[in-house]
C-alpha cells in the first residue's frame, strides 16, 4: 500500500512540474520567436508559429515531469521525519539538484558526440541550460511544498543549526 501511495505522489509531483514547466517553455519559445523573427526576417504563418511554440512547450513539459519525478525520488530517499523538518533552503537545494539532472545528462551526451565529431564544444550553453534547470527546479520545489501545505520557514533552519532560540526538535 505504501508503494502505491509513493508512486501516486511521484506522479502528482511530476504532473505539477510538467504543467509549470509547460508555461515556462511556452514563454521562452514566444520570446525566442520574437527575437529571431526581427533579426532573421522569418515569414511563418500563424499556425506554424503556434505549432512551434507548443512543440517547445511540450518538450519543456516532459523535462519538467522527469525533473519532478527525480525530485520525488529525492524526497522518498530522505524519509518522512527528515522531510517534515526541511527548511526552505534545503527544499530549494534538492529542487535544484533535481532540476539539473536532465541538462547535465543530455548536455554531457551532446558534448561527447561533438568532441568525437571534432566540432566546437558548447560548454557555455550547456552550463547556462544547467543553471536555468537548477533555478526552475528550486522554484518548482518550493512551490510544490507550498501547494502541499508543508511548513517552510527559517525556524526549521535554526533548529538544525543549534540556534539558542530555536524550538526543540521532538
Amino acid at each position: 500500500m505504501a508503494l502505491l501511495r509513493r508512486a501516486r505522489a511521484a506522479l502528482v509531483i511530476a504532473f505539477a512540474w510538467a504543467i509549470a514547466w509547460t508555461a515556462g517553455g511556452f514563454l521562452v519559445a514566444l520570446s525566442q520567436y520574437l527575437r529571431f523573427a526581427r533579426t532573421l526576417n522569418v515569414s511563418w504563418t500563424l499556425a506554424q508559429i503556434i505549432g512551434r511554440m507548443w512543440a517547445w512547450a511540450l518538450i519543456w513539459a516532459v523535462i519538467g515531469a522527469v525533473n519532478g519525478f527525480f525530485f520525488s525520488l529525492i524526497l522518498t530517499t530522505l524519509g518522512r521525519r527528515v522531510r517534515e523538518r526541511l527548511g526552505i533552503l534545503k527544499v530549494a537545494a534538492f529542487g535544484s539538484l533535481a532540476g539539473v539532472v536532465l541538462p547535465v545528462v543530455f548536455g554531457g551526451l551532446i558534448l561527447k558526440y561533438r568532441m568525437q565529431a571534432g566540432e566546437s564544444l558548447p560548454i557555455r550553453e550547456w552550463l547556462g541550460i544547467a543553471l536555468v534547470g537548477a533555478g526552475l527546479g528550486a522554484i518548482s520545489a518550493i512551490a510544490t511544498f507550498g501547494l502541499a501545505g508543508a511548513p517552510l520557514s527559517s525556524r526549521e533552519d535554526r533548529a538544525d543549526s543549534g540556534h539558542p532560540n530555536a524550538p526543540p526538535i521532538a
